[in-house]
């Protein structure tokens, strides 16, 4: 709560966007991700690391993927971040990684829409209705005057869960029969899913 408290949607963008630069120029460092497969397990550990000049800070991100979690009634991903001083090493903070996991990324969409969207763009589609669908409506809805949103998923659930979270933003919802009608409908297009088979043809863009 206190994490969710300080997060600020237009910051959030504004910082990433700033991230994203600092990384082309070189005053962040952020290495490729190793991963890490356990043995006799579906477990898989990602350390993430990055140093920035500008905030003089060392960061890694440790996150656990774990789809056998689901079936333990556990979630399927878990993060924890460690932030120290870049220039004495001290800890500065310790921060369990599930909101700035879900914000930073839809916040990266937002920047990448920021810059690549025609900004007339007016009907987010979204392929895949999971735990960072509300979060990509809000922030895409911040930098495009989003007026309505086509999703599909492959349960049915999880697309009402969804029509439930975001009934408070005002925005009509579609519910697409496949994902190429998503395409069909949508002027910019976000695919949240961690299916590990394509699930989307190159020419429908």
């Amino acid at each position: 709560s206190d994490v969710d408290d300080l997060l600020n949607t237009k910051e959030l963008i504004d910082a990433v966007e700033q991230a994203h630069a600092d990384l082309a120029t070189g005053v962040s460092v952020q290495p490729p991700i190793t991963t890490l497969d356990a043995p006799n397990s579906d477990a898989r550990f990602l350390p993430m690391t990055a140093v920035s000049a500008r905030h003089d800070l060392a960061v890694v991100k440790f996150m656990a993927d774990i789809p056998s979690n689901r079936e333990r009634g556990l979630p399927a991903q878990r993060s924890m971040i460690m932030v120290n001083s870049a220039t004495t090493g001290e800890c500065l903070a310790v921060i369990d990684g599930k909101i700035p996991t879900r914000d930073r990324t839809a916040a990266a969409s937002a920047v990448a829409t920021r810059h690549l969207a025609r900004p007339d763009s007016s009907v987010l589609g979204l392929v895949g209705a999971g735990q960072l669908a509300r979060e990509h409506v809000a922030y895409i809805s911040s930098v495009l005057p989003i007026e309505r949103v086509v999703v599909w998923s492959r349960s049915a659930v999880t697309v009402q869960q969804f029509r439930d979270d975001i009934a408070t933003e005002g925005l009509p919802v579609s519910v697409a029969g496949s994902p190429s009608e998503v395409f069909d409908a949508a002027d910019v297009v976000c695919t949240l899913t961690p299916s590990r088979t394509a699930i989307i043809d190159g020419h429908w863009f």
